[in-house]
């Protein structure tokens, strides 16, 4: 058995240019991650909901109870808006390259679907290869740094692209395979859910902002939340192409107000 549970999910669209796409990772011992599984347990029973998600707690008032679960949370996020075509060859120069391919007697509603197909799975590998890679390189180190000469288990929720794809990516770069079980039978990942989805709506400034700047405010901060020299958390990717809004609210300046 390792030494720590690390749970994450994500929240938000990587393909949506209007979004943020945050991924939360929940750094947990056996002991505490018995505390999560009942929380959740207990969320569901008196909820009625099949899966927790932010959006189920987010008028609850459950700081005594996340109070009481020792744990360490690590959040990066990627501004979607900065994930531009012209950055890439491939992307920049699709269109014109794709036009001169000759696609022989397919009709033209069949042409286009296949067009659209490649350039989405183009996209999705740049995606998995350096934004998503980053994510995950950038959890690794502050884990491995804190918590040196451990080991730990990735409880990964099936992410918007193939399992396999991703699994090899976390091999490479950490050296540990991950599991992707159903969030909706695994409370570590639900719990990771409601972190993400907290952090998002504080990032994005969403409906439920006021519920979201309480939850990171006064449930996370300080203690909750992983610092390491070096390693900024949230850890916005890509920091220098994002906003100045959500550079901003990276610093969470919200919270020392």
């Amino acid at each position: 058995m390792s030494d720590f549970y690390i749970y994450s999910d994500e929240s938000g669209a990587w393909q949506d240019p209007d979004d943020v796409y945050v991924r939360s990772w929940i750094c947990v011992d056996e002991a505490n991650n018995q505390k999560i599984i009942e929380f959740i347990d207990t969320l569901k029973k008196t909820t009625g909901v099949d899966e927790v998600k932010w959006k189920t707690v987010a008028h609850m008032d459950i700081k005594k109870i996340i109070s009481a679960i020792t744990f360490k949370v690590f959040i990066t996020a990627t501004e979607v808006k900065s994930i531009k075509d012209e950055k890439y060859l491939l992307t920049r120069t699709f269109s014109e390259r794709i036009n001169s391919f000759e696609f022989g007697e397919l009709k033209d509603k069949t042409v286009a679907k296949i067009k659209n197909k490649m350039y989405l799975d183009i996209k999705y590998v740049l995606f998995l290869h350096i934004y998503e890679s980053l994510h995950l390189r950038s959890a690794q180190e502050i884990f491995t740094t804190k918590f040196s000469h451990k080991t730990f288990d990735y409880v990964i929720d099936p992410p918007q692209m193939l399992n396999k794809d991703w699994s090899q990516i976390c091999e490479e770069l950490t050296g540990y395979k991950p599991t992707f079980p159903d969030s909706e039978r695994m409370q570590g990942i639900q719990f990771a859910d409601v972190v993400a989805g907290a952090w998002r709506s504080f990032l994005i400034q969403d409906k439920r902002l006021e519920q979201a700047e309480n939850f990171v405010c006064n449930y996370l901060m300080p203690d909750k939340m992983l610092y390491v020299k070096g390693c900024p958390n949230p850890n916005l990717i890509i920091y220098d192409e994002a906003s100045e809004r959500i550079r901003e609210r990276s610093t969470v300046k919200k919270c020392k107000s």
